[in-house]
């Protein structure tokens, strides 16, 4: 089976966010992703739509969704479209571990990584923890470090709290 889309943002995420511009991340296993800009601020704009392996990628983006609703009061969006739903949440400036850890990956002559990026990692999953969640999904591009603070993508995958089963 060939990979269907990228799929442009649907008419209800259109009009829930204005947008300014829009660009391209990825379109892979079940979901294209959008960098959105709005008069307000950047979105990760996230579209599911079912492949033959995984038929539940349709429904991910609005099972993220409620999930963040319960995390973080910031501003969150989700609807549905022809084949599946999407999501748009705040978009997350910074670099994931694995991009970050790249160079400690290039051969038998790596030089040591920062354990302060490790203690940073495991601060933001201890604190979804302590909310009583549990990510689903735990790897390095999950993990986004900007200057201020460490943030957990993709929860689609997460369990606790009142999430969609």
């Amino acid at each position: 089976m060939s990979q269907p889309g990228p799929y442009e943002l649907p008419d209800s995420a259109v009009n829930a966010l204005n947008p300014l511009s829009q660009r391209l991340i990825m379109n892979r296993r079940g979901t294209t992703l959008w960098e959105v800009r709005t008069p307000d601020k950047f979105f990760a704009v996230k579209i599911g739509y079912p492949t033959e392996a995984h038929q539940w990628t349709a429904l991910a983006p609005a099972r993220e969704i409620s999930i963040l609703r319960q995390l973080t009061p910031e501003p969150h969006f989700s609807g549905t479209w022809g084949r599946g739903t999407w999501g748009a949440q705040p978009w997350r400036f910074g670099n994931s571990l694995y991009d970050r850890w790249e160079h400690h990956r290039a051969g038998p002559d790596y030089p040591e990584p920062d354990l302060r990026d490790a203690a940073q990692c495991t601060a933001a999953l201890a604190a979804l923890h302590r909310k009583r969640w549990v990510h689903g999904d735990i790897q390095p591009a999950h993990l986004i470090m900007s200057s201020e603070r460490t943030f957990l993508i993709d929860l689609a995958l997460a369990q606790g709290g009142a999430g969609p089963r």
